[in-house]
């Protein structure tokens, strides 16, 4: 509620976004930094897990893929903002081409840089969960753009802004995430172990499914339910690897219902912010976009469950829930 008063005027959202971007561009500097350097510590810690991938200050590559995603959805919208509110957008035909074009390299190549920046992180760190729902909240992000009013008048700007923003992404997976794409590939194993950790898990909420086993559970109560034979690695043993089925397993059905239903909601707000903005419309966009990503992305790991993203993704939905209001409200 803080976030969603302060940023109810655009200017203090803008700088919100910039400050989100800046520490997470830095973050993707020093994890690429040590990355080259072959330095394996967080800090001044040893790494003990993911040695040769990339975590910046975090320690898992799975959720530091899921914060550089969700830093370069919000440079995407600052990038946005920035090119839409572009008298250029108010030329015709070749020559608005061109001097998009020119603009981008020249007026805004500090978004470039920093896109490249964090995308090479992403792809540092071999996450595949990080990657692929990075993909689905830019395709969404692009999706809401073109369902914008203001951005379908000016349709042939923005349009040429998305084929080349995609362009951009497509380029440096291929160029840089061979590793990550081969990953996809390589996979039977820890799917087998991990759809036997959810079946698992899955019996266990049926047993309790109304009230649950307690906030913080998960570890102590599924050993119960592992036989002997089981070798599962570290964070099977203490996560679900997917926030949805431990949410119900710790607070059980009705509860994380509540809970999901509330985030929904706020999410809904947002969609309808997008479509009825004229102007600042990319901060719901963005929010629907983050929500899309980290969604997805809670399918196959619990990054919603650390604090500093789940703190960023709050913040960035309250930016786009306090911008949803209509143009002449707002």
């Amino acid at each position: 509620w803080v976030v969603i008063d302060y940023a109810k005027q655009e200017a203090r959202a803008r700088n919100l976004l910039v400050l989100i971007v800046v520490f997470g561009v830095g973050n993707a500097l020093y994890g690429l930094i040590v990355h080259w350097l072959s330095i394996e510590k967080v800090l001044w810690l040893d790494k003990r897990y993911f040695l040769g991938d990339v975590t910046g200050t975090l320690l898992y590559r799975n959720h530091y893929g899921a914060y550089m995603g969700l830093v370069l959805l919000c440079l995407l919208a600052l990038f946005t903002g920035k090119v839409v509110g572009s008298p250029v957008l108010r030329l015709r035909g070749n020559l608005r081409r061109e001097r998009l074009v020119e603009a981008v390299f020249t007026q805004w190549n500090l978004y470039l840089i920093g896109f490249f920046l964090l995308l090479a992180a992403l792809l540092g760190s071999h996450s595949r969960g990080g990657l692929v729902s990075t993909v689905l909240g830019i395709a969404g992000y692009f999706v809401l753009m073109m369902g914008n009013s203001s951005a379908r008048r000016g349709s042939s700007g923005t349009g040429y802004f998305s084929i080349f923003m995609s362009i951009l992404l497509i380029a440096g997976i291929l160029y840089g995430g061979v590793a990550t794409l081969s990953r996809l590939d390589d996979s039977s194993w820890e799917n087998s172990t991990r759809d036997e950790a959810y079946q698992l898990t899955w019996i266990a909420i049926q047993d309790n499914p109304w009230l649950g086993y307690g906030i913080g559970s998960y570890k102590s109560v599924f050993k119960m339910y592992q036989g002997s034979g089981n070798q599962y690695h570290l964070p099977v043993n203490t996560v679900a690897l997917n926030s949805y089925l431990e949410l119900a397993f710790e607070a059980g059905i009705p509860a994380a219902s509540v809970l999901l239903v509330s985030l929904v909601w706020l999410v809904g707000l947002c969609c309808r912010g997008v479509w009825v903005r004229r102007r600042n419309w990319h901060y719901p966009a963005l929010a629907v976009a983050a929500s899309i990503l980290l969604g997805t992305h809670a399918l196959v790991d619990y990054s919603f469950q650390l604090p500093a993203i789940a703190w960023l993704y709050l913040a960035v939905l309250a930016i786009g829930v306090a911008q949803s209001s209509p143009t002449r409200t707002g």
